[in-house]
């Protein structure tokens, strides 16, 4: 229960952080994406400010960073050095987790009543779907997408 370490970053956080493969810690506060080492809190880079209260960042494969926003978009960090690599449009705040796809398709869902397949590595739209705002999704072995939604029910959604 001893604490190792601590860093302030002035800002609230309203997520949970996530631990990449390289042991950095990627953390969303209010309007900042923040790379910490996770051994010494140290801080590596910081991206904003983008209006990051969305979810919580996912990791793909290559270490890319993907966090949504209320400035409307999903973001591809560069997670070593935190230079934006793409930023796909909705027309509402991206709030839920992004989802990675074996693929590397990333799933998320937007408040302006859609939910998105995009290109992990383009940026660009593969498919997109109309319904009310999606929450954080699953994803089953088999590719199926499962997600909630405002209009209380669960979707699952075969690839």
């Amino acid at each position: 229960g001893a604490k190792k370490w601590s860093q302030a970053i002035a800002d609230t956080v309203h997520n949970s952080p996530v631990l990449g493969a390289n042991g950095t810690l990627y953390v969303t506060s209010a309007n900042k994406v923040f790379a910490l080492d996770g051994a010494t809190g140290t801080q590596q880079w910081v991206f904003g400010s983008i209006a990051a209260g969305g979810g919580s960042p996912s990791i793909g494969d290559d270490g890319t960073v993907y966090v949504g926003a209320y400035d409307h978009n999903l973001y591809a960090l560069d997670g070593v050095t935190g230079k934006k690599k793409w930023a796909f449009q909705t027309k509402g705040w991206v709030t839920a987790n992004p989802l990675i796809g074996a693929d590397g398709t990333v799933y998320v869902g937007s408040r302006d009543m859609s939910f998105y397949a995009v290109d992990g590595v383009t940026g660009k739209a593969k498919w997109v779907t109309k319904m009310h705002w999606a929450s954080a999704a699953a994803m089953g072995v088999d590719g199926t997408i499962y997600f909630g939604s405002f209009d209380k029910n669960v979707y699952a959604f075969g690839l």
